[in-house]
Order: structure tokens, then sequence, then C-alpha cells
């Protein structure tokens, strides 16, 4: 038989009971306008991936010429759980 598993069960092993609470994870990630999509990427990965109850901040490093745009782009990833300064 032929079985498929979550992110999260080959992560933390097979039927592990495992409970995330309150836990806080500091990111930090750099990046200039050619970057951005592939940020996007990768922030919504980790969102799609991750606990709700995890919070997940994110320290985004730009450089001074970043366009306003992509500040919004990334600034709209934004939700409950998901913290982004950049």
């Amino acid at each position: 038989m032929i079985r498929s598993f979550s992110t999260k069960e080959i992560f933390f092993g097979m039927k592990l009971n495992y409970k995330i609470t309150n836990t806080i994870i500091p990111i930090a990630m750099a990046l200039n306008d050619a970057y951005t999509h592939t940020t996007i990427v990768a922030i919504t990965s980790i969102m799609e991936n991750s606990f709700q109850k995890t919070q997940y901040i994110y320290y985004i490093m730009i450089p001074s010429d970043f366009s306003n745009v992509n500040k919004r782009k990334l600034k709209n990833l934004e939700k409950k759980n998901v913290l982004l300064n950049l």
C-alpha cells in the first residue's frame, strides 16, 4: 500500500504527538528588487507549512532604493502569525 505523508509528518517523524505553542521563530532575509518574487515564494511556502500557534517574525534587509511597490507586496503577506519588519 502506498501512503503519502504530510510535510509535518516527515519533518517531525511518523505518528509523534507534537505540540507547538506560543513559539516565536525569527527569520532574517536580505534582498533587492530582483529577488522580491523569490522571497515572496519562500515566505508563502513557510506560511503554508507553518503551525498557526507559532509566530514568525521576519527581519528583511532591503537597500535604500528598494521600490515601494515591492515593499507593499511584502507587507501584504502579513497575517496574524506572520510579522514582517522591513
